[in-house]
Order: structure tokens, then sequence, then C-alpha cells
């Protein structure tokens, strides 16, 4: 007889009874979370393809992702042709290289490994991907090596900055692209010319750039192209989940992670790229203000000046780049003190350093003899001639004829340095010139000199015309019954400012000085300075002339008044 001995398993302790009760709870847990998430992947399937259908689709992509000798071709041809239109910055050759580009499959076979949770295969289409990226990359790098002009065409630099509008053009082209797999009325040559415009256009400029040695530029059409590969990715991975594709049940928390950090990088990028929009964004408001602000200078100071183009070039905190071009008539001039003007004011409205290129472009006008021959055009042509000849150093801002039929004015605003001033003798002796050159006569001049404070008034040409006309007559009134035998007045100028400028006010100081009374009073009311030149005899005495300027400055109630000339002594014989 055999006797049987029972084991019996020690009693487990509270701890280990604990312990394995929340192993069960997390295994059931996890089977829960699993089935909750297999049955999400099932409600999102709004897109749901039949089983014959699906197969046809995998079948496809990864027939797509078998690496061929024609996928390569496909893929340096494409690269060439992109290279080359790239260069000529033709829209055309462009669209072809799109036509033939392959890229489009690798990174369906991505989407499709992550959508199914196919790791092997997802690597697979990775490696695939790279080695395109790589010979793209090489092709142009090549390519631009031997490029005799290295220049950035607009194709180029067009796909160097990427902003947040590329990522939804990529996002957006990448649905129509996946969604061509699963609905044969969605053309795929449509489908893959959506996806080669943003991806084998930047990786061509990527070689060019590198090539040309202007790695900031490469680095930032890299960025564009690894952008849109992301969002493409992650587009395809959506679409393949709306077919109804879904991992294994025991694969679907890693895949859902992995569609986790898929997303995850997808809004990282958006960060670089919302601010290299608002950098967009910042320069074409630069360029407009800029722009504006030029034009309307033009406008008022050189009327006959065309702004042709104007370009921000660099836009970084406190320091803006322009560079721009204008076009004149071969007889007008445009003076340094406009540019800088204009820096200036540009510099005040965006609270930094400006540094403003421009390219002087001339112009000639065409017109026929008969309007050639008309008085006031020969006036006009002549007293630029004799200005030319006699008063080298002057410079013709404008002159603007006025001719009625019989008789006409031709008034003449000029700058000359102040070192060289146009005397009434070379007045008297261009008018006299002209008149005979241009078979004038009767023809009268009016000669305006314009200074630089002139440049900042705000008065339009017809109200500067009128006051200074105002100026002009209270000044001859006041000074030609007091000037001594000989002495004349030329070269007036009439600013308007709501304060004073420095020298004003220290030429006031000085004449109030040298006359011992107190005529000098504290700005309260709009300013305006006038200035002249005095040609005197030798010995010809002043002293009433300043007493004329001091009463005449009473004559201005609205308005304070500075006053600052130059004298200029000369020999009698």
């Amino acid at each position: 007889m055999t006797e049987t001995t029972k084991i019996e398993k020690p009693d487990l302790t509270p701890e280990k009874k604990q312990r394995l009760e929340k192993l069960k709870e997390q295994r059931a847990e996890k089977v829960t979370m699993t089935d909750r998430i297999s049955r999400g992947f099932d409600r999102i399937a709004l897109l749901q393809q039949d089983g014959e259908s699906k197969q046809k689709i995998s079948q496809q992509i990864v027939e797509d992702c078998d690496a061929r000798s024609l996928y390569w071709m496909e893929t340096v041809l494409s690269s060439l042709i992109a290279t080359f239109g790239l260069l000529q910055n033709s829209v055309a050759v462009i669209i072809g290289a799109m036509l033939i580009a392959p890229l489009l499959r690798p990174i369906q076979g991505m989407a499709f490994g992550l959508a199914e949770a196919k790791s092997r295969f997802f690597w697979r289409s990775m490696r695939l991907m790279l080695w395109s990226v790589f010979w793209s990359v090489l092709v142009a790098y090549i390519v631009a090596m031997f490029v005799p002009i290295q220049t950035d065409t607009p194709e180029i630099l067009a796909r160097t900055q990427p902003n947040l509008f590329d990522l939804f053009i990529a996002i957006f082209s990448g649905i129509v692209a996946l969604l061509s797999l699963g609905y044969s009325r969605l053309s795929a040559s449509v489908a893959g010319v959506a996806m080669a415009a943003s991806l084998m256009p930047p990786l061509s400029v990527v070689g060019i750039e590198m090539a040309f040695g202007r790695f900031d530029l490469a680095w930032g059409s890299l960025l564009l192209f690894t952008t849109n590969l992301v969002a493409i990715l992650f587009v395809g991975v959506v679409v393949l989940f709306l077919f109804g594709f879904q991992p294994h049940r025991e694969d679907s928390r890693r895949a859902l992670s992995r569609f986790g950090v898929l997303t995850l990088v997808v809004a990282t990028l958006c960060v670089p790229l919302f601010s290299s929009l608002m950098s967009i964004r910042e320069r074409a408001e630069t360029q407009q203000l800029s722009q504006q602000m030029m034009e309307e200078t033009l406008e008022k100071l050189i009327p006959d000046a065309e702004l042709t183009r104007l370009q921000v070039m660099e836009r970084r905190e406190g320091f803006t780049r322009l560079e721009g071009e204008i076009r004149l008539p071969e007889r007008v001039a445009l003076f340094q003190e406009v540019v800088e003007q204009v820096t200036d004011q540009i510099a005040q409205r965006l609270g930094g350093e400006v540094d403003l290129d421009l390219d002087i472009v001339r112009t000639a006008s065409l017109s026929s003899q008969a309007e050639a021959d008309r008085p006031d055009r020969r006036v006009a042509q002549s007293v630029s001639e004799m200005m030319a000849l006699h008063a080298p150093t002057a410079t013709i801002i404008s002159a603007k004829p006025s001719y009625d039929g019989s008789q006409g004015v031709l008034t003449v605003v000029y700058t000359t340095p102040i070192t060289a001033p146009l005397t009434p003798e070379q007045q008297r002796k261009i008018e006299q010139e002209t008149r005979i050159v241009a078979q004038a006569p009767s023809w009268e001049f009016a000669w305006v000199a314009l200074s630089q404070g002139q440049l900042e008034s705000p008065q339009t040409d017809i109200e500067y015309e009128e006051r200074y006309a105002q100026v002009k007559a209270k000044l001859d009134s006041a000074l030609k019954p007091v000037l001594p035998v000989g002495t004349e007045v030329t070269a007036l100028t009439v600013e308007w400012a709501d304060e004073a400028p420095k020298a004003a006010v220290e030429a006031q100081e000085s004449i109030s000085a040298r006359e011992e009374a107190p005529s000098y009073v504290p700005v309260t009311k709009p300013v305006v300075t006038i200035g002249f030149d005095v040609w005197a005899p030798e010995g010809a005495d002043l002293a009433a002339m300043r007493e004329a300027i001091t009463v005449m400055q009473e004559r201005f109630p609205e308005e304070t008044v500075f006053v600052r000339y130059r004298v200029f002594r000369f020999e009698t014989r």
C-alpha cells in the first residue's frame, strides 16, 4: 500500500498577496486600455475601405518602396531638372522636375509603417528616404559647383525662409496625395505634383547653397524640407487611420505612442515657423513703410524722381539695410541731403540704425521736333545748359516754365555749396544768354535758392510758393529803401517749422548782441526762418539794413521770425 504525501503551499504573506493583486490589476488595466485604443481606431475610420481595397493600397505602397533602378533614375533626373530650373529662375522647368519626382513613395511607406506598427517596414522606407535625400542634394551640389555665375535667383531665395504657411501647404497637399490611394478619381499624378512642390526643390536648394558657401540659406531650405516631410508623414498616418488601417491589438499602444511623438514633433516645428512668419511680416511692414516715406519725400522735393524698387535686405534688432533704385531725368539732380533726410526719417520710425543704398538710373525723354521747339521747353533746356557753363557748382532741383502763349516766367529752384553762392552777375549772365539761345527775349526769371531747411518744410509746392511770395514782398519793402547803392540781396530762402533751428537761434542772438537790443524773443509760436545773401561794396554801411530787419520781424504777428544772412564784399571800380 502506497502512502501519498500531500505537499501544501506555504501561505503567502500579506505583502506578497498585495503585490500579486496589483500585478493582476495592472494586467487587467493594460488589457482594458488596449481594448479602448483598438476601439478608438475603429471609431475614427470614417473613410473605411473594404478588405480588397485595403489590400490593394498595402500592395501598392510596398511595391512603390522597392528601390529599383527606375526609382533612382527618377530621383537623379528630377534633381537635375529642379537644379537647372532654380538656377535659371524658371518656374516651368521646376514644374517639370515636380512631375517625375518619386519622393512621395518612401513617405507613404513610412506612414504605412507607423499606422500598422510595422517597425521593419518603417525603417526600410526611412532608409530609402535618407538615400534619396543624399543623392538629390549631391546632384544639386555637383551641378552648382560648375556654374560660372553663383547668384541666388528669386526661386532659390523663396525656399530658404520657411514659415507657417509652408507647413499648411504641405498638410493640405499631403491630404490630397494620400486620399488618392483609396479614390481613383483623384489623379495620382496631381498628388505627385503637390508633393514634389514641397520636397524636391528645397533639396536642390540645399545642394546649391552649400556649393555657393551660403550655409545659413542651405540650413533654411533644409528646415523647409524637414518641416514638409514631417507634416506630410503626419497627414499620411491620419489618412491611413481614416481608411481603417490599424496595428494589431497588442501593438496598438506602441503605435499610439509613436503617433504622439510625431504629433509633438509637428507642434515643435510650428514654433520656429511661426517666428519666421512674424519676421517676414515685419520685413513686409518695414518695406511698405520705407517705400511710402520715400515716395512722399521724393514727391515733395523731386517730383520728377520715380522710385522703381525698394527692398529690405536685412532686418534685425536695431538695424535695417535697404536697397533701392530711383529713376531720374538727366537734367534733374539728387543731392545727398535728400537721401540723408529720408534715411533719418525711416530710422526714427523704425527705432534703429538704417543703411540706405540707392542706385540712380538716368532716363532720357523722347519728344517730337514740334514739342521740343515750344518756347517753354527751349527756355528750360537752355537755362540748364547755361547753368552748367557759368555756374558748374550749382545744382538745378527744378526749372518750371509758366507760358501763356506770348511771354513766360521760368522759376529756377537750385542749390549751391555755401562757399560758392550764385552771384547776381552770374544770374544776369545766365538770363541774358538763355534768352538769346532760346530765342525768348521777353522771358523773365525767378531764382529760388533751396536750403536744407526747405527740404524739411511740410508745405506743398503751392503753399510754399504763396508764402515765399509774401515773405519776399515784405523783405523787399523793408530793405530796398535802406540798402546802400550797389548792394543787392540774393539767394532768398524761407523755412517753416514748429521749433527754431539751432543755427537760426544762434544767428538771432548774435544779431541781438551786436545791436545791444533785446530783439530776441523765446519761441512760443510757429517759426519762420528767413535767409539771404547780401552783396555790398567795400565800405558800405549796413546798419540801416539791420534796423530794417528788426522792424520787418514785427510784421509777422502770428509767427516768430528768425533772420540769417551772409555778407559778401566786393571792390568797385
